[in-house]
C-alpha cells in the first residue's frame, strides 16, 4: 500500500465489538463508536484507538464494522451510508438481521456486506479463535476484509445467512 493506515470504525462497542476491535491489527487505526460513552472510551483505551457517541466520526473509515443489536441495524446503516467515503466497506455484523439489496445499494460506490462470526462473544474473549463468514463475490472487499480480521481463525466466503443455523446449532 502507500504506507497509510487503514481506518477502522467499530460501531457497537458490546461484547462482539469489543471482540472484533482485539483483535483488529496494531498499526490499523482504530475508532471505536457507542452510545454509551464509558463503553466506547474503555474499549477506545483497550484497543489503541479513538472513540466517539457519535457514527459522524466514521466518516474516514476504510471499514467499517457494524456490531450493533439487530433492531437498530437499519437505522445506524442508513445514517452511515450518508456519512461514510466513497470506496468505504460497511459490514453488517448483527447475527439475525440480514440486509436487503435495496439497503445495501442506496448508495453507490458504498459497499454494504453481510458478515458474520461463527463463535460465541464470551469464549472469543478468552482466545477462541472464531471464523468471520463474508456474503460477497467482491475479490478487493474481500481482501481488505482479510487483511483486518487476521486476529481470526479464517476470513471465508459464503452465505452469513446460514451462519445463524450454525451458532443455534451448536
Amino acid at each position: 500500500g502507500n504506507g497509510m493506515s487503514i481506518i477502522v470504525a467499530v460501531v457497537g462497542a458490546g461484547r462482539m465489538g469489543s471482540v472484533i476491535a482485539r483483535r483488529l491489527p496494531p498499526d490499523t487505526k482504530k475508532i471505536i463508536i457507542d452510545t454509551v460513552p464509558a463503553k466506547a472510551s474503555e474499549l477506545a483505551e483497550a484497543v489503541g484507538g479513538s472513540w466517539s457517541v457519535s457514527p459522524e466520526q466514521a466518516g474516514d473509515a476504510d471499514l467499517i464494522a457494524l456490531v450493533v443489536p439487530a433492531s437498530a441495524v437499519r437505522e445506524t446503516l442508513e445514517k452511515l451510508q450518508v456519512l461514510v467515503k466513497k470506496g468505504a466497506v460497511i459490514l453488517n455484523m448483527a447475527t439475525t438481521f440480514s440486509i436487503d439489496p435495496t439497503t445495501a445499494a442506496k448508495r453507490s460506490g458504498i459497499t454494504v456486506v453481510d458478515a458474520k462470526i461463527i463463535g460465541h462473544a464470551a469464549s472469543m474473549s478468552r482466545g477462541e479463535p472464531g471464523i468471520v463468514v463474508v456474503k460477497t463475490e467482491n475479490a478487493e472487499v474481500l481482501s481488505l476484509i482479510r487483511s483486518q480480521m487476521r486476529g481470526f481463525a479464517d476470513v471465508v466466503q459464503g452465505d452469513a445467512d446460514l451462519v445463524q443455523t450454525v451458532n443455534t446449532i451448536g
